[in-house]
């Protein structure tokens, strides 16, 4: 039982770290609000999102124009999640599609 709780820490670590490393824009609160939705650092961290789109679902989260609109800022977060998600799924059929970072490995060789 020690060696599972172990794996299991030791995945969350790495996936956390990893998460901490490219998800400078979110902060704590914007985690907290995440995980109000179900939507873990874990899963986040698993669809590879851009810096461009971690500040995008910032802004979405902390948008002054939804403050007093629960459910319109749920939505939005939603859609952004949806679009990093669906992002992560082309990518991986079509890795190299000019908008899936081809264009950094091409000019690499």
């Amino acid at each position: 039982m020690r060696r599972v709780g172990l794996m299991l820490f030791l995945w969350l670590s790495c996936a956390t770290a990893t998460f901490a490393a490219d998800a400078t824009t979110l902060t704590p609160a914007d985690v907290r609000y995440l995980a109000s939705l179900g939507q873990s650092q874990a899963d986040l961290a698993a669809s590879r999102p851009t810096s461009e789109m971690l500040q995008q679902l910032h802004q979405a989260i902390n948008d002054p124009g939804t403050a007093g609109k629960p459910k319109a800022r749920a939505d939005a977060v939603y859609h952004l999640l949806d679009h990093i998600q669906a992002q992560f799924v082309w990518c991986s059929d079509h890795p190299t599609d000019k908008g899936c970072g081809s264009e950094k490995a091409a000019s690499a060789q």
